[in-house]
């Protein structure tokens, strides 16, 4: 901790990347955030199999440089339009938002396999512009940044209960 910034660094040694190879390694960790505090969370290096639940605080910005595979975000409602950069490509992202927040989408490096909202799409080539139906000029919202590609995209909305509001459609 310093300056008003939390710096937490995951490191492996060689050994480790190595028996990571043969036998998956067990280092489930939790971190809690106050909610108190409005967030800019950065990751660099990249990230894989994580699960961000940050539904009961306030997202400022987040930041991923190295790409992520096998990531969910479960997102709190917005304040502002939130700006959620990621950089290096990705893989198996869910994005979770409250069902009354809107989401913009900027990708470049193509698509395949993404589903927005109610929307799907194979494939897309290069760049491409998307949005929900529900963003409105001005209202509170985020703003999802890819470069360098994305496959099994889900941006999906979240009813208060927090269950994907999609699958409560179906009950």
């Amino acid at each position: 901790v310093m300056a008003g910034e939390i710096a937490l660094r995951w490191q492996m040694s060689f050994s480790d990347w190595l028996s990571a190879m043969v036998r998956p390694l067990d280092r489930d960790v939790a971190i809690v955030l106050h909610p108190a505090v409005e967030w800019e969370i950065s990751i660099r290096g990249g990230l894989s199999q994580f699960e961000l639940d940050l539904t009961g605080g306030a997202v400022a910005r987040i930041d991923i440089h190295g790409g992520c595979s096998d990531v969910r975000f479960a997102l709190p409602l917005p304040g502002t339009a939130v700006p959620i950069r990621i950089a290096g490509g990705a893989s198996r992202l869910v994005v979770q938002r409250p069902a009354e927040t809107g989401v913009a989408l900027a990708a470049s490096g193509g698509m395949a396999a993404l589903r927005l909202d109610d929307q799907r799409f194979e494939a897309i080539g290069g760049s491409a512009r998307l949005e929900t139906r529900n963003l409105a000029p001005g209202a509170p919202r985020y703003e999802l940044q890819l470069s360098g590609g994305a496959s099994d995209l889900a941006i999906e909305r979240r009813d208060v209960r927090g269950e994907p509001a999609a699958a409560l459609a179906r009950c």
